[in-house]
């Protein structure tokens, strides 16, 4: 009798430490679930946080972004699609913004427009670059230390756009370098050219083509421009539409 209670206290006691066992496991794998969810989303959101948008331009207002800095601004219209147009009612001179203060993070950053061209006459264009250009020379294209990567039209309908960093692969010239040039599709269409710099290189993109690279670069793309800092003697330059500009 004695031994037969001794093992039903025995028994009830297991079960009672088992289930005081069982009870604080479901607890701690609560814990665990909640902490695992709170660090998720805390990294999501710090992540976030730290994609910095330098500048989102859709060109729907007549007031320009406040971070651009405008020269030849009677060579600016916004249109009633809501984008630019880099016009040439000024025959020898051409639209030009560019971003006053430099893009801070440049070691990585990335560029995203839309554009499409709408008339064909001297060089205008999208250039980056590490310095802001500040001298504007009559009948002459910019200056190579005046960009990184441009595109420019190179005829009637089509474009190209040049780097001054080598292709990864293929051959290299110390200026100039075209990475591709477009002249089989209509440049009076819209296109979105991607760039994007990272480690030190450049990678490019226009619209669903393949990306090209570049090799090691140390010139940051620390500005964008729009237009051209130069002047002519007169001759019409060309005219282009910019739906939106974005960094981050």
């Amino acid at each position: 009798m004695v031994i037969g209670v001794i093992h039903f206290f025995a028994l009830d006691f297991i079960y009672f430490l088992w289930l005081i066992i069982f009870m604080h496991i479901k607890f701690l794998v609560k814990l665990l679930l909640f902490s695992s969810i709170h660090i998720a989303f805390a990294f999501i959101f710090s992540t976030r946080s730290l994609a910095i948008e330098y500048l989102n331009d859709q060109f729907n207002s007549s007031t320009l972004d406040p971070l651009w800095n405008v020269l030849n601004e009677s060579n600016k219209s916004i249109l009633s699609g809501n984008s630019l147009l880099v016009s040439n009612v000024e025959n020898d001179k051409s639209l030009y913004l560019i971003n006053k203060t430099p893009f801070t993070n440049s070691s990585s950053i990335s560029y995203e427009i839309k554009f499409k061209y709408s008339g064909y006459g001297f060089g205008s264009g999208i250039a980056l670059n590490d310095i802001s250009p500040t001298t504007r020379v009559v009948n002459d294209d910019p200056n190579l230390a005046d960009w990184t990567v441009v595109l420019w039209p190179t005829g009637s309908n089509s474009f190209s756009l040049f780097s001054m960093a080598c292709p990864e692969s293929g051959i290299c010239l110390p200026e100039n370098n075209i990475l591709f040039s477009v002249s089989g599709i209509d440049a009076f269409t819209w296109h979105t050219l991607f760039i994007k710099y990272e480690a030190g290189k450049y990678t490019m993109q226009l619209d669903s083509l393949g990306k090209i690279a570049t090799k090691s670069f140390p010139r940051e793309p620390k500005y964008i421009w729009i237009g051209n800092p130069m002047t002519t003697g007169g001759t019409v330059f060309s005219s282009f539409e910019i739906d939106y500009v974005r960094v981050s």
